[in-house]
């Protein structure tokens, strides 16, 4: 078996920025050469760390800057460095490496980003499998790993059945206007396998009556009172409070202390000296992630400190039908196990459903 390995450098960059992805190349490097050590890397680390114990001949082909990675982490699998990835590095880039891969014929391009990177990766490689180890703000897009400890058995059951599905990531133009939308990007060769979680998907108007309902909840049950509490980011929250009559960022997250918003669209530097009762979080529709996808400037740390009983989940019954279950990716291993359980997940006027966190 034959797999490409390739990294967006810049990813999650974006999370230190104060923005909601890391389109801004130039802004994103420049935070690098501040000295922000590349958040991607940690991840690379812990993903292929993993792989020591793979009993399956593989051949990896993989990038200059990754190498270096696979090197600390004493990476004993073949591996052929073939693309020497430059400093400051470009979508380009990425471009031509997998170009590359296609030449080397592999069966299979692993990545590490954002749904930005996904799309690059695909429009380069159609017909070739590819596989998303999650890196980015948000993630959209189908074909990522719910986490990177699942890539150990994705590999050592290869080969999957594949589909054909176009990938998306956020439409800015519908965004500025208050609305979180995905956008179909480009086509892709996706493995099927439960642990690859589904593109995201918006869900209409009609669920305006729940919003309301919802919110009527948390006024009678006075969950804003006497509480400092983290609320996260989407839609859902965003039509709650609007009922609420209080402020809520679209894509942020947002400190309220006895119902009354204190910091808005926390950056990671403001989290540490915060006292945090409980954190507020909806599930992406389709994919069903609670933490790891949109919310990832609070630390495995923080987390650790909030842990499961001081989570709340909100959804819409509409969004809640359709997840089987909700997952959970810290980027830390051992705090993604203070969350595994049940929690309940209300979706309506007392109304809750009880869902598996995996």
């Amino acid at each position: 078996m034959k797999v490409g390995l390739i990294c967006n450098p810049i990813a999650g960059v974006g999370i230190f920025l104060g923005t909601k992805g890391t389109d801004n190349v130039q802004l994103a490097w420049e935070k690098i050469s501040e000295g922000l050590d590349p958040p991607v890397y940690k991840i690379i680390n812990r993903t292929l760390c993993q792989l020591k114990s793979l009993k399956r001949p593989i051949q990896f082909f993989t990038t200059f800057n990754i190498n270096k990675v696979l090197q600390s982490c004493n990476f004993s699998l073949p591996f052929e460095v073939c693309y020497s990835m430059p400093n400051h590095s470009t979508s380009q880039n990425t471009i031509e490496a997998v170009q590359i891969f296609v030449e080397k014929k592999v069966d299979l391009i692993i990545f590490f980003g954002g749904d930005g990177t996904a799309s690059d990766v695909a429009k380069t490689a159609p017909y070739i499998p590819i596989i998303g180890i999650p890196s980015g703000v948000k993630i959209f897009s189908a074909g990522f790993l719910h986490t990177p400890d699942d890539l150990l058995q994705i590999l050592q059951n290869w080969p999957l059945p594949v589909k054909k599905e176009l990938l998306v990531d956020l439409d800015e133009k519908l965004y500025e206007k208050g609305k979180i939308v995905p956008k179909y990007t480009v086509e892709a060769t996706l493995p099927v396998n439960p642990r690859i979680q589904l593109g995201k998907i918006s869900y209409g108007e009609s669920d305006e009556l729940v919003y309301e309902r919802i919110a009527e909840r948390i006024n009678e049950d006075k969950m804003l009172s006497n509480k400092s509490i983290l609320v996260g980011a989407g839609s859902t929250f965003y039509k709650i409070f609007e009922f609420l009559n209080l402020e809520k960022t679209l894509l942020g997250i947002d400190y309220y202390v006895n119902g009354e918003l204190r910091i808005k669209d926390l950056d990671p530097s403001k989290f540490d000296n915060l006292e945090i009762d409980e954190l507020w979080v909806t599930p992406i529709g389709r994919q069903g992630h609670l933490i790891g996808r949109g919310n990832r400037q609070i630390s495995p740390e923080i987390l650790k400190k909030i842990g499961l009983k001081n989570l709340k989940v909100f959804s819409t019954p509409e969004k809640s039908k359709d997840l089987e279950k909700l997952y959970i990716d810290t980027q830390d291993s051992e705090v993604d196990l203070l969350f595994k359980g049940f929690v309940q997940v209300i979706i309506g006027y007392y109304e809750s459903v009880l869902k598996k966190v995996e």
